[in-house]
């Protein structure tokens, strides 16, 4: 199933994305690794891509995660982004996080905001979700200023939250409450 907006698709995994997969990562390697764990020596093979893809099916199927990739409604045969809702608590937490990559040539257009809202509908509104945390680098200013407009409030500083290319790294901490009280 595709959830749309105005410009942009955002689809659920399947395995005939591996070449759109891997080539969405290769393109952006450098752009992404100043934020990303290190990558894979396998980041080319197409067979990585696969393991991958049913990795997030598997999630998807168990509600334990979702991961979306990011389509332009007028340029479907390219992953331009993509949303990752992972850790996934349900019970009275009703909990995720989220992490999200948009390719280095579609940057300030509003292509992730646009995915992101969309995003947030199916979790609060269909998943029936109560709070959506991201963790972001002190340094990266776009994704704060990403996500304090979309209303994204900070909640704090994690020093040495995340393992980022080897070190340690803080991040700071942000969350959004649904409107609804499920």
């Amino acid at each position: 199933m595709d959830y749309r907006s105005a410009r942009i698709i955002l689809s659920l995994p399947k395995i005939e994305f591996a070449t759109l997969r891997r080539d969405f990562y290769c393109d952006n390697n450098l752009f992404f690794k100043p934020f990303l764990p290190i990558q894979s020596s396998l980041l080319p093979e197409i067979d990585f891509h696969k393991d991958k893809l049913m990795q997030e099916i598997s999630n998807h199927e168990t509600e334990n995660g979702f991961k979306f990739y990011v389509f332009l409604t007028n340029e479907t045969d390219k992953i331009i982004g993509s949303l990752e809702f992972s850790n996934i608590v349900k019970g009275p937490f009703r909990s995720c996080n989220l992490g999200y990559l948009l390719d280095e040539k579609f940057q300030g257009n509003g292509y992730m905001e646009e995915s992101i809202r969309r995003a947030i509908d199916f979790l609060f509104l269909e998943k029936k979700l109560h709070r959506i945390q991201a963790a972001i680098m002190p340094n990266n200013s776009k994704s704060i200023r990403l996500i304090e407009k979309i209303g994204f409030q900070k909640i704090g500083l994690a020093p040495n939250y995340l393992n980022i290319n080897g070190v340690w790294a803080d991040h700071f901490l942000y969350q959004l409450i649904s409107p609804e009280l499920f």
